[in-house]
This record gives C-alpha cells, structure tokens and sequence, in this order.
C-alpha cells in the first residue's frame, strides 16, 4: 500500500481541482471560466489514470485514513470523469451562469464519495451530492415541489446511512472503513443495517420503491442536471455502495439475496411499463433510467462472480449510454423547443450527429450486440442462472422469476425505443422543423463520444474495463469457470426475446381486432397501427390500466404516501398541542405514570 500525508498526493487532488475550478468560476468572466472547467476537468481524469496503475492507495490525516482508492474505486472513479470531460464540453455553451460553478462542485462531491475511506467523510460527501440536485433543480421555475421531494429523498438515504454506519461501527465488523465494508447477517443489528445500506443505495439510484423522483426529477429539472446525476453520476456512486455491500458478503448467500433480486426485478418492470406509455420524451427516458438500475440490483444480488461483474459493468454501460441518450434529446429540445414526442420526427436529416449518437445509445440500452449494454446484461442473465441452479424453494422462484423479468423487460425496452427513435429522428417531418440544423459541435461531439464507448466496451470488455474491476471479484472472471460466452447468452437471450415480441404484437393486435368488431361489426380491422394508438391499447387494456391509473394518481408513490401519514399526523397534533401549560402538565404526568409502570412491570418479569 500506497501512503501519502502530504497535500499534493494525487488521491486528494481528484477533490481538489474541481473545487478549484468552482472558485475561480465565482470570481472570473463566464467565457474564461467555461475554459478553465475543461482544462481542470481533463486534468482530473489523467489523475484518475494515474490512480488507475498506482491503487491501491490511501491518504491520511493524523494516522487516520480519510480517502483510499482500490480497483472497485478506480473502476468508478475513472468512468465518473471520462464522462466529465463530455459533460463539462456539452455545457460549455450553456446560458446558465450556475452551471459554470455547480458543474466542477458536483464533481467534487461525486469524486470525493468514491475514494472517502472513513465513514464519516463518505457520508458528507453522499450528502453535499445530493445537496446539488437540489440546486440544479430550483433553477427552472415550478420545480420547488419536485426540488423538495429530491432533497427530502436524499435526507433519507443520508439518515439511512448514518445509522447503518452507526451500528457498524459499534458492532466492529469493519470499524467506519468503507472500502473494507463488511456487514454479517447473522444478527438481527446487522441485518438493519444491511437493509439500510441498501435503501439508501436505491434511493440514490434510483431503486424500487424510492425510484419515484427521477422521472418527476427527468421532466422538470435543467437538462444539464438531468443527463449529469439521476442519468450517471448519482446511479455510479448509488451503485457502488451496494456493490461494496454485496461483494464482501457473497460467502453468505441468504434470503436477503433473494430479497433484493425480486426487489431488482420489480424495478425492471416497474420502470419499462411506465416507459412504455409516456409521450414525454424526458419521461420517458427518466422511467429507463429506474428500469436499467433494476438489472443492476439484481446482478449484485446473484452474489456469484458472473453475476456482480455484470450488475457493475452495467452500472457504467447505463452512465454511458443513457447520459448519451439525455443529451441528444437536449440536443433536440434546444432545437425545437418542444419534449412531446408527438410533435417531433424526421429530424434525422437535420440533425445526423444526434441522430447516429442516440441510435448505438438506443441499441445499447436495448442490449443489442455488439454493444456495452449486451455485454453486461449477458453477464446478469448468466449469473441469476447460476444461482438459480444451485438454489431451491421459494430463492429458485423468485430468481427464474427475476430472469424472466429481465428478459421481458429487455423485450419492452426495444419496443420503448423503437418508438422513441422513430417519433424524434424518423417518420413524417412537419414543416415547422424544416429548418432545425445540428447544434454546435460541443453538443453533438459528448453524445458520439458516448456512442463510441458503447461500441469499444462492446467489443473489448475483457480488455477494457473487465481488467480493472476483475481484482475486486472474489473470483476472476476472465480466467474463471463461470467466464462470459457470447453464443450461449446470444441463444439464451435472443430466442426469448424474439418469441415474446411476437406474441406480445399478437396480444395486442388481438384485442384492436375485438375492440373494432364490437364497436362496429361492418368495420375491417385495421392493419396498421400508428405510435400513439398501439401504446394507448397498453395503457387501457385491463388489468394494466388499473396500476397505470394508480400510478398517475401517485396511489403507489411511497413518498406521497409516507407525505399524506405525516400531514394527517400533523393535524393531529396541532389538535393536541392548544399552547396552555397546565394541558402540557398532565400530559408529562400521564407519560411518567406510564414509564413508571412499564419499568416496575419489566423489572417485575
């Protein structure tokens, strides 16, 4: 190991470049500081190559480690600033003078919560992270509700952290280190704060069920903050966590293993069925991007090699393209002014850089070889199969369930994105759009770059970035037994897919067939099917129209649940609280006579 006490260890500059960047943004004219941003921010990422060949390494404070990174933090670490460069580049341009200053902070935020060793220090850094989605969001007018509920959404992952942490600490399993986390299950102290690590990861990232505010957070909030937190950065440290969770304790495979996949199933679902019905371009990518964390959750959950491989690669693969997939619409929103799918199409003529960016994003989110997202949701598939051989009972169930979710949910995610494409870049072009032109390059530029990593991890993932993350596997994926076939997960994912889009398309043109002879039995059916039509038929058809009508009513939000008990607690209350001292007075009696008697009975037991 590494140790560097001094200021100007290369561990502790991947905090402090950015801040300088912020300061020299508060004091120094918009057009040199938008420079200065880049130059700092392409300085950081080759102190994170640095890192990559020197790690691990530690920087201390009076004998006391305060940051440390390992392979798992240079794995994120390096793709967080990669994806800065084309962040800083994609907002050199931007109007808002926030953004000069609120870019590089979040940046020392995200980066000091992936190389923070103690507890306490990580979670500082969580919090001011989360601190910064609420600045971003209060610079667009009408956010203050969805602003207020992602603070209060970071406030409870912050808590959640604290007490896990808390108990941690005091059981002395790992003392407050976080990259030597390890949490047992076997005690019921333990499994607390195990669940609460968790929660506060899904929280982050955007989980079921604290994954309500990132589509709400998608449609409402400055672009720039939309592709650069829920979209990357906030699902790569969000993840991370859980990763560092499951990877020290995949000896003790258990039932909350099984726990979490169902829960990683569930969000797959939850987030492609609410996808598949939005005609908001930013919700719906917002709903995607709680759908793919699912898979991300359920990769760590297989607690197998294979299967946690797959869960982190993918949580890079999704910064990648989905940051890619934000930015083209932002690209296309800047340009038309407009969000609503049904207005949009033929812009790929227009628009050619975006277009063929968001086409290699789209197909990678899709899972369509031979790009990043088939790698790494082939690995998942292949780790929930390992698991599911070498279980039984109730975990085989919930783990066959969960990789029919998955592969479901990767079905309708290409049927989400054949929408999209074709309502934005392709199909009919009003009129009004026939003189859209590309952005300027700065814009267009990110978003193939983006397109370009799909296709390099693609095709090089053993090399790049499998290589970095295999020292932190507790069994080297490359060299191992469970190693990655391409034709086995091309047989086992692709047959599924095909036979489940077709009776899928069978299904629903079944129930026009019988919706049009009922109406009007002289009527033909009809044999073609426009955008809106055929994913309206999804949102009324029974029994989805039931939880698509709960869902737009907020009847399954968890936060609105939870908000609607403490008001009516509240009213309560303030009914109680009438403010003369001689009601207080006996209420303070009540409660000693109560505590009294309870004491007097447990002493008695």
């Amino acid at each position: 190991m590494i140790v560097y006490a001094e200021l100007n260890n290369l561990l502790f500059f991947t905090v402090l470049l950015p801040f300088l960047a912020t300061v020299l943004s508060a004091w120094i004219p918009h057009t040199i500081s938008r420079v200065t941003n880049l130059v700092l921010t392409c300085l950081v990422c080759a102190v994170v190559v640095l890192l990559a060949s020197r790690s691990p390494m530690t920087w201390t404070v009076g004998g006391e480690p305060l940051f440390r990174v390992d392979n798992l933090s240079v794995f994120s670490l390096l793709f967080v600033n990669l994806l800065g460069v084309g962040f800083c580049l994609h907002t050199y341009h931007s109007p808002l003078k926030t953004s000069r200053m609120f870019f590089p902070l979040t940046l020392a935020f995200i980066n000091g919560t992936l190389i923070a060793e103690h507890s306490v220090v990580f979670i500082i850094f969580w919090g001011l992270s989360g601190v910064m989605l609420y600045l971003y969001c209060i610079q667009n007018r009408g956010t203050r509700e969805i602003a207020n509920k992602t603070f209060l959404v970071s406030g409870i992952s912050d808590a959640l952290l604290i007490f896990a942490f808390s108990i941690i600490g005091v059981m002395g399993h790992s003392g407050y280190s976080v990259t030597g986390l390890q949490v047992g299950i076997s005690e019921t102290w333990n499994v607390a704060a195990f669940i609460s690590l968790a929660f506060a990861s899904f929280a982050k990232a955007g989980g079921f069920p604290l994954h309500t505010w990132i589509p709400e957070y998608s449609e409402k909030s400055v672009m720039d903050s939309v592709y650069i937190l829920p979209a990357s950065w906030d699902k790569l440290i969000g993840v991370y966590l859980l990763g560092r969770l499951f990877l020290n304790s995949t000896n003790t495979f258990s039932s909350l293993h099984t726990l979490f996949a169902a829960l990683g199933a569930t969000t797959i679902m939850a987030g492609v069925m609410m996808a598949l019905v939005q005609h908001n371009g930013r919700r719906l990518l917002g709903y995607h991007a709680v759908s793919q964390v699912g898979y991300m959750i359920l990769g760590l959950a297989t607690g197998n090699p294979v299967g946690i491989a797959g869960g982190l690669l993918h949580m890079v693969n999704h910064s990648i393209y989905k940051s890619a997939l934000f930015m083209g619409f932002g690209n296309v929103e800047k340009e038309t002014g407009t969000v609503e799918l049904g207005e949009l199409g033929g812009l790929r003529n227009r628009m050619p850089g975006t277009f063929l960016g968001s086409l290699i994003s789209a197909l990678s989110i899709s899972g369509v070889p031979p790009t990043n997202g088939f790698i790494s949701k082939g690995l998942v598939y292949s780790g929930v199969l390992m698991v599911t051989a070498r279980t039984s009972g109730i975990s085989r169930i919930v783990f066959l369930t969960s990789f029919v979710f998955a592969l479901v949910g990767t079905a309708l995610t290409m049927a989400s994105f054949m929408k999209y494409m074709y309502t934005v870049f392709l199909g009919e072009r009003s009129d009004k759009w026939n003189n859209i032109k590309e952005p300027s390059a700065s814009r267009v530029i990110p978003v193939l770059f983006n397109a370009a990593l799909c296709i390099i991890i693609g095709l090089a993932w053993k090399t790049f970035p499998i290589r970095i993350l295999n020292p932190s596997l507790p069994v080297h994926l490359v060299t191992s037994a469970g190693s990655y076939s391409f034709m086995l997960t091309l047989i086992v994912k692709y047959i599924p897919l095909v036979a489940g889009g077709f009776f899928f398309y069978l299904f629903f043109r079944l129930i026009r067939y019988k919706q049009i002879i009922l109406e009007d039995p002289h009527r033909l059916p009809e044999t073609s099917h426009g955008e809106r039509d055929f994913f309206h038929e999804i949102h009324d058809t029974y029994p989805l129209s039931v939880v698509y009508t709960a869902v737009e009513r907020k009847w399954l939000d968890l936060f609105d649940i939870v908000r609607n008990v403490v008001i009516r607690f509240a009213f309560i209350t303030r009914k109680i609280h009438i403010g003369e001292m001689g009601y207080y007075t006996s209420w303070i009696l009540a409660g000693f006579v109560c505590l009294s008697f309870i004491l007097f009975f447990l002493k008695g037991s």
